[in-house]
């Protein structure tokens, strides 16, 4: 599994664990356009090396042919532009490899008002239990809300910026490549 977007290691440890558990043997690398150097290291040590990373930047739009597998990308494809979209579809189909889209977000009404109360909910549960300790979290989440009111815009923004099925659909869709399957 070749992750794309990984931000700080997102779901894939825990997944990799689970289908180990399963006798699914299965290699994870972490990428990023901006890898997160230190929770990388800390993800494959953690894992006795099960779980590796790549240390140089992969653009979504053009993995490098050397990383092949399946590609994931877990509450990232927001991030992206329609074209980008269809150039990171491409890219996959291109060099032939299987790739997986995971959003947790949705552009409707029912999930922008769980966001509204949840992510400050979140940011202020958090602060006490984020290690290591700082009282300028304390200070910038509970006397000055900054965290909680930026967790909220994110949020908020993330679920506006999430595509419908039905617009994957067509992003997938106009990307032409004999012999390609897409599903959504």
């Amino acid at each position: 599994i070749v992750d794309l977007c990984s931000g700080s290691s997102g779901p894939l440890p825990v997944l990799r664990d689970r289908l180990e558990a399963r006798r699914w043997g299965v290699s994870v690398v972490l990428t990023d356009k901006y890898p997160h150097l230190a929770a990388y290291q800390a993800v494959e040590a953690c894992s006795g090396g099960r779980v590796r990373y790549r240390s140089q930047a992969v653009d979504a739009t053009a993995v490098p042919p050397d990383l092949a597998g399946v590609r994931t990308l877990f509450a990232s494809l927001h991030h992206f532009k329609p074209e980008q979209v269809r150039a990171i579809l491409a890219d996959a189909a291109r060099q032939r490899c299987g790739i997986g889209v995971f959003e947790g977000t949705e552009r409707r009404f029912r999930a922008l008002v769980m966001t509204a109360v949840m992510a400050p909910l979140f940011a202020l549960g958090a602060a006490l239990v984020i290690r290591p300790f700082r009282w300028g979290r304390l200070f910038w989440t509970y006397l000055v809300p900054v965290i909680p009111l930026v967790t909220l815009w994110d949020g908020l923004v993330s679920c506006l910026r999430t595509y419908s099925l039905d617009e994957l659909r067509d992003l997938a869709q106009s990307v032409s490549v004999q012999d390609y399957v897409w599903e959504t």
